[in-house]
Order: C-alpha cells, then sequence, then structure tokens
C-alpha cells in the first residue's frame, strides 16, 4: 500500500532544522519522525490468506 507524506510538511521541516543547525552548530543529530497517511487504492490488493 502506498505511503503519502507532505512534501510540504518536510520541506517546511528540513528548513527550521538547518537553521536550528546554522544558529547552534553543537547540537548533536537526532530523528524526526514525519506524519504519514495509509492511502489504499485500486491497485492495493487484499491481504493474503
Amino acid at each position: 500500500m502506498p505511503v503519502a507524506q507532505s512534501l510540504d510538511f518536510q520541506a517546511m521541516r528540513a528548513v527550521d532544522l538547518l537553521l536550528e543547525r546554522i544558529e547552534d552548530p553543537g547540537i548533536p543529530p537526532r530523528h524526526e519522525s514525519v506524519p504519514v497517511e495509509l492511502r489504499v487504492r485500486e491497485s492495493t490488493a487484499p491481504p493474503r490468506r
């Protein structure tokens, strides 16, 4: 099943993180979670039995 991610949200978050890093280069790296949406389409098959 396809998973949709908001490119606008990702871009805004990436810019925010970049600006934080520019302001304080010593901050440690971290993982970010991005909200996703599961999209069931006609090409999605039912689960195998």
